[in-house]
């Protein structure tokens, strides 16, 4: 019950390496010819338009680099790459590790974040989830945090852009949905609702890749119906069917499903009809001084009217003061979120602004 494609990575460093380098036009392969030969690089020209480069592993990063600002945007992309452990002939086993140059690049820029996943220097911090009338907390959202050596943050945005730039956006967002389920598991969440954020186009197939998670689930004892997946980025979302599957697979499985940044533009109107999940979160551009803005005020108003139609839960997030708070208690909004009602942190933060603890079932 698992799936490679998300639990492994591509391993392109090795003590000595040879990288092969292929490119479909004879202008690129000139030009690499011409750069080697200004090198001290150990290079050969072979059959078939392909360059083989050997290299230890303090020079690869070296090269990838120099070559990086060689080639054009168009070049990296068009010009396919392999690394291979030195004197290891290419065979169709190795077919496995071609990608392109510019992805080459990009993962090894992304070592640092492949050691971290590998090393497990990461943990799930958690933001208190609140009944907008009595505010109550219901839950919490899971929110990934990753660590340097000396323990120092990396910044989630960070992390998540290199992951997606480096091509190992699946193994990246597995291991914050494994560290949600595992690290709410040792904080005994066993009534609260439990926010997990995924990006589905970390998902190859749904019924594949994320029962990995759910199996997770089920060995730590958590309830299908305490758990609300998450769409992050809902607003870039391309391929309709392809979420539409994700979120058929969860619901299938007992789980709850929300849209996150719904609000941020026409795509995120679009898909909460075709969609219909069982919650939305509304931007936070659209909550940031709410209070004083009359054209937020009707849209949130207006949002809020859609989605109560189809039986749609909303939640308001980015609350940071009082005002904010006290505007939005007088509106339809469900559920609110934000700095105001408790900053994420490592243990089960309550709030700072006195909120009372409940259980899902009482909102």
């Amino acid at each position: 019950m698992h799936c490679p494609e998300c639990e492994s990575f591509t391993d392109i460093t090795h003590l000595d390496n040879d990288v092969y380098l292929w490119s479909p036009l004879d202008h690129t392969y000139s030009k690499l010819g011409a750069f080697l030969g200004e090198t001290t690089f150990d290079y050969s020209l072979l059959d078939n338009d392909i360059v083989r480069v050997s290299l230890n592993d303090e020079q690869l990063n070296s090269f990838l680099i120099q070559v990086g600002g060689v080639l054009s945007s168009q070049e990296l992309a068009g010009t396919k790459a392999m690394t291979l452990p030195r004197g290891k002939e290419p065979d169709v086993q190795a077919l496995g590790r071609v990608m392109t140059l510019d992805r080459l690049i990009s993962l090894s820029h992304g070592k640092w974040l492949q050691e971290m996943i590998e090393q497990e220097r990461y943990t799930s911090f958690f933001q208190p989830i609140c009944n907008n009338r009595n505010r109550q907390v219901v839950g919490f959202e899971a929110l990934f945090r990753g660590f340097e050596t000396d323990q120092s943050a990396i910044s989630p945005g960070h992390i998540f852009q290199t992951a997606a730039d480096a091509g190992i956006l699946f193994q990246v967002d597995l291991a914050a949905r494994r560290s949600a389920v595992r690290r709410s598991a040792e904080l005994g969440i066993n009534n609260d609702w439990l926010f997990i954020n995924f990006n589905p186009t970390a998902v190859y197939d749904p019924s594949y890749c994320l029962r990995t998670t759910v199996s997770y689930c089920d060995e730590l004892g958590l309830k299908p119906e305490q758990i609300v997946f998450e769409v992050t980025e809902t607003e870039k979302v391309e391929d309709i069917r392809h979420l539409r599957g994700i979120l058929s697979f969860y619901r299938k499985a007992g789980f709850r499903v929300a849209l996150d940044d719904v609000g941020a533009g026409y795509s995120g109107l679009n898909i909460l009809q075709t969609l219909s999940p069982d919650l939305i979160k509304i931007d936070r551009h659209l909550i940031e001084d709410i209070n004083n803005d009359p054209f937020r005020q009707n849209i949130v108003e207006h949002l809020t009217a859609m989605a109560h139609q189809q039986d749609i839960k909303v939640l308001a997030e980015g609350i940071e003061t009082a005002a904010e708070a006290n505007h939005l208690q007088g509106s339809s909004v469900d559920f609110v979120q934000g700095y105001y009602f408790g900053r994420p942190g490592n243990a089960l933060t309550r709030s700072e602004s006195s909120v009372q603890h409940s259980t899902p079932a009482s909102s």
